[in-house]
């Protein structure tokens, strides 16, 4: 057990010492997602921005196809240095790759939902009268339930030559209740009603992806 742990702890900090030092996920993904929120900004009604479902949906949005971005560079340093076989013949634990990987795109993930969340609250002028604990335990909870499929999803495109096609064809579908819950969850918070039964549903999808991509994650990489 312990040397799961361990390797689940550097595979973890393998990728987020790379990210620090290059920055190549974290400002690509932010610039594009601060570009969606300028644009919908301006682009949008004023008054069409007022509608309960529209503010949430319009930051869910974004966080996906910017965190899309992210996952398609998933185990792009393991191919790039040609160190992708060597570890497929090292006898470790994959589920502790798998957990590693999944813990890496979280923390990468939450950063980058902390950075964006100050700017999608000024540009849309949304009302402060709901917990910002209460809003991060639901963005919480959808990025388990996204970064366990996405990392499943990834290193099953890796090899294939139209993987920036397929990575979100093959997500988003399966993130969809996921999503769904994430939205009507944040719809609840931003209206002061109850979150917590939308927040259950989206919990109970992330424990599923997630057993399900421990399950598969081995079967995968054979």
């Amino acid at each position: 057990m312990a040397a799961i742990f361990k390797t689940v702890w550097l595979v973890f900090w393998k990728d987020i010492r790379l990210e620090m030092r290059s920055r190549e996920s974290i400002s690509s993904v932010f610039i594009f997602s601060v570009s969606v929120l300028v644009i919908m900004h301006f682009g949008l009604d004023p008054q069409t921005l007022q509608s309960a479902h529209l503010l949430p949906a319009l930051f869910w949005i974004t966080m996906i196809f910017g965190s899309i971005l992210r996952l398609g560079r998933t185990f792009e340093n393991e191919k790039d240095d040609k160190a992708w076989s060597m570890i497929l013949t090292m006898p470790l634990d994959r589920s502790s790759l798998f957990l590693g990987k999944f813990f890496a795109n979280f923390f990468i993930f939450l950063i980058l939902e902390i950075m964006l969340l100050p700017l999608f609250l000024v540009f849309f002028d949304v009302s402060m009268q709901f917990s910002i604990f209460s809003l991060l335990l639901i963005i919480s909870g959808g990025l388990i339930g996204l970064s366990a499929l996405g990392t499943t999803i990834a290193v099953l495109a890796m090899n294939l030559k139209m993987r920036e096609l397929l990575l979100p064809v093959l997500l988003l579908p399966l993130f969809l209740p996921v999503l769904i819950g994430s939205v009507e969850g944040t719809t609840a918070l931003f209206q002061g009603g109850d979150y917590w039964k939308w927040l259950s549903i989206v919990l109970a999808f992330d424990t599923i992806y997630t057993s399900i991509s421990l399950i598969l994650f081995e079967s995968i990489l054979v």
